[in-house]
């Protein structure tokens, strides 16, 4: 038992020291987990408030917290794209563009699916 005490002991140390601390964010207004599945990612807003976001497709926080794609583009995986989301074959849901295969947009926009999507049938399990 005493040669597995250090594995048990890195272990535990990687649980505490590895975790983001719980801190409240903003999702549509409303105060979630930062750490619960609403959020992918989480950034400060203009008014120092955290707010979840995702960055693979938020034309605000494109591949990073405060990076804005230009006027005439959009963002999807983490880069700015010229044209629109519809011009990529997606569709605008807010900030963000989908393919409506995510968890929040599951079907359609801001169907939100705690639980996950259906990517075959687009609809929330």
């Amino acid at each position: 038992m005493r040669r597995f005490a250090p594995l048990f002991v890195v272990a535990a140390l990687f649980v505490l020291v590895g975790c983001e601390t719980t801190t409240d964010c903003y999702f549509d207004g409303v105060v979630v987990d930062c750490s619960s599945d609403y959020c992918i990612d989480t950034c400060e807003d203009a008014d120092g408030f955290m707010v979840c976001v995702d960055t693979a497709s938020d034309d605000f926080n494109c591949g990073g917290c405060g990076i804005v794609c230009d006027a005439g583009s959009y963002c999807w995986d983490a880069a700015c794209a010229a044209g629109t989301c519809e011009d990529g074959g997606f569709v605008t849901c807010g900030d963000m563009c989908s393919d409506l295969t995510d968890d929040l947009n599951c079907g359609e926009c801001f169907n939100e699916c705690p639980l996950g999507c259906d990517t075959v049938n687009l609809v929330c399990f």
